[in-house]
């Protein structure tokens, strides 16, 4: 008996690990940065809806010590540790940034010795400071050929990551594909996840434009699952909690979304105030909600850049994100005996098709439900024999976005998404 049970027993917990994996909460990663109040800024963030937080930033000495950013000290990243761990949400530092100096990392990447001496002082400083990871935020002008080398790179992360691993710590990254390329497919497999800087696409000293639209989420999230080879899991994308302005509305730094809808009437339900060139981009809510939806049901969660500038109450981007994964969250851990449902063709316009394998004959409900969870076309509610179907719509009449397509089958249900384009 117990050599039949132990294998009955081990295939019973890996099924059980790979449903934990299946339905694993998605990640909401918010940056609280050390210039703007830090470390009481944290009372103001909505802890309970957060995962993690990033505190950025950190960087090396010329002796590869480490040295928070606008000489805030330690007493102060404990303020902000022990206001996290009490709501359960895990702390990183984030080392680099738009701020770090590219000959000091030249200067320790170019030397074994001094790498070495900041992994295991990166290391410490997780241990003595009670954080549980570190976030490499070693961006592209420093990242760039000169300073740090790719091959330089991928040396460091591999070694830190061991470090960090063998200490039980985790080790994330924020990217962006305009340096992807100095980035090799062997150090972005170092990381527990990445974080995808998925913004800045058009800056104050470019023509205007939208500098994060929803089209460039889902672009730069192919680039890291397809061309880099991370799983989708692993990948988490970034949004921002900010805008730019050109012309009329010039800005030379970010304008905080809280400043854009404290001063512009129903700003949270719009991405731009102005039109070109005389225009603020930004996110509201309504393209907060299509990206959480997108990182849900495709990837690993959600990261926020930065959590100071979110606004509050109905207008707060950071509850919108926190809701949508809530709901979308339950709508993933339904299950359904249907067999090979898809939806084609996804982004949709006019025609669209579910195809689907039903396991036996049974009374089917298939229908399309906007984000709120409320139904807007029912496509089919009758009896469906065993076999392939495949069963057309029409989404000409729905308004861009992302939707539902819902199976409701043996009392049963499933849900995948949809884009109207």
């Amino acid at each position: 008996m117990k050599k039949q049970t132990y294998p009955v027993l081990c295939l019973i917990t890996f099924l059980f690990i790979c449903s934990v994996q299946l339905f694993a909460q998605p990640k909401i990663i918010g940056y609280l940065p050390t210039w703007a109040g830090f470390p009481n800024s944290v009372n103001s963030v909505q802890l309970t809806k957060l995962t993690h937080l990033n505190v950025a930033f950190a960087n090396p000495n010329s002796s590869a010590a480490i040295i928070l950013a606008d000489g805030r000290t330690t007493s102060h990243l404990a303020t902000v540790v022990t206001a996290c761990h009490n709501q359960n949400v895990k702390v990183f530092l984030s080392i680099g940034g738009a701020g770090a100096s590219g000959s000091t990392y030249q200067g320790i990447m170019s030397n074994s010795t001094k790498m070495n001496t900041f992994v295991t002082n990166l290391v410490n400083y997780c241990t003595n400071n009670s954080l549980d990871g570190i976030d490499v935020d070693i961006e592209g002008d420093v990242l760039n050929g000169s300073y740090v080398t790719k091959a330089q790179y991928e040396t460091f992360v591999t070694a830190l990551g061991t470090a960090l691993h063998n200490a039980n710590f985790k080790m994330s990254s924020a990217l962006a594909n305009w340096f992807g390329s100095n980035v090799t497919n062997l150090a972005a497999a170092q990381y527990d996840w990445i974080n995808i800087m998925s913004y800045d696409a058009v800056l104050p000293s470019d023509n205007a434009g939208e500098h994060s639209t929803y089209n460039q989420a889902v672009s730069d999230f192919n680039y890291w699952k397809n061309t880099k080879g991370v799983p989708g899991s692993k990948l988490v994308i970034g949004v921002p909690f900010y805008g730019y302005g050109w012309g009329s509305y010039a800005n030379s730094q970010e304008i905080a979304y809280s400043t854009i809808v404290a001063t512009y009437a129903n700003a949270e339900t719009k991405d731009k105030i102005g039109t070109s060139p005389n225009m603020i981009s930004y996110n509201g809510i309504p393209t907060i909600q299509q990206k959480t939806t997108y990182a849900c049901a495709n990837g690993g969660g959600i990261m926020i850049w930065q959590l100071t500038e979110d606004a509050t109450g109905a207008k707060s981007l950071l509850s919108a994100i926190y809701d949508q994964i809530t709901v979308c969250s339950t709508a993933q851990e339904e299950v359904t005996n249907v067999n090979d449902f898809s939806v084609y063709p996804n982004p949709c316009s006019k025609t669209g098709y579910v195809q689907l394998n039903t396991e036996n004959a049974s009374f089917t409900t298939i229908k399309i439900v906007n984000q709120l969870g409320q139904e807007v076309q029912l496509i089919h509610q009758a009896n469906l024999a065993a076999g392939d179907h495949q069963i057309s719509f029409d989404a000409s009449d729905l308004s861009k976005g992302l939707y539902y397509i819902q199976i409701l089958n043996n009392q049963q249900s499933t849900i995948k998404t949809m884009m109207v384009e």
